[in-house]
């Protein structure tokens, strides 16, 4: 896909420290000469201290799949990344499904990449942390909201989703936190929160993410 644009790729920018966002990226360097990997200090040090479970995790789910990094993402200089003569800045928001996390705002084309910190029909990773960080997550998809975006690109999409909507996508996000925290503070056992939510937001996909975060929010209370 980069290829077919016939635009040279120059940086790879990782909004954070979880696998699936960061794994594969020495592959696209190595197709990409001269492309870097680049992530804020924050991250780069989450990225380095949480290596090896994330690597074990990964390995576990999907045995010889799973593309490892060679390396990983070098820090940040600057709070912004330079595109054919225009700064998208790079701004830490603190939480999303972990912290740290941080987003790309594009001012040219009032656009914000927001990495896990918005989703889009998808349910949310939220068996990381507990309702304190749930508002913080809360927090972060205010400060992109403040940015005044016309497009948001949310970091899980349900493919078939055609719907790509600013005011959905934030609302939509803030909502299933909030509905989640209350759904899992009523509930007495895992399935019951994974029931509830399904038959609030029965078009959701990718269920596992939605039992692992039922599970997790069991364990804690225990």
């Amino acid at each position: 896909m980069v290829e077919k644009t016939d635009k040279k790729l120059t940086d790879i920018f990782i909004t954070h420290g979880h696998s699936d966002h960061y794994f594969g990226s020495s592959r696209l360097a190595a197709r990409f000469p001269g492309a870097r990997i680049v992530a804020t200090p924050s991250v780069v040090n989450y990225i380095s201290s949480h290596h090896d479970n994330e690597k074990k995790t990964f390995l576990a789910l999907f045995g010889e799949d799973v593309v490892l990094p060679t390396s990983f993402p070098s820090p940040l200089d600057d709070e912004f990344v330079l595109l054919e003569g225009h700064k998208l800045r790079v701004i830490e928001v603190g939480q999303g499904d972990i912290a740290p996390t941080a987003v790309l705002h594009v001012p040219a084309l009032d656009a914000v990449v927001t990495g896990d910190v918005t989703y889009n029909e998808i349910p949310q990773m939220l068996g990381l942390g507990g309702p304190a960080e749930w508002e913080k997550w809360i927090a972060s998809i205010d400060a992109i909201e403040r940015l005044r975006p016309r497009f948001v690109v949310a970091g899980h999409k349900k493919p078939e989703a055609r719907d790509d909507d600013v005011t959905k996508i934030l609302d939509g996000t803030r909502a299933y936190i909030r509905d989640f925290t209350m759904v899992a503070g009523s509930k007495g056992s895992a399935q019951e929160i994974v029931e509830t939510m399904q038959a609030r937001y029965p078009n959701h996909g990718n269920l596992t993410t939605l039992a692992y975060s039922a599970r997790e929010t069991i364990k804690r209370r225990s």
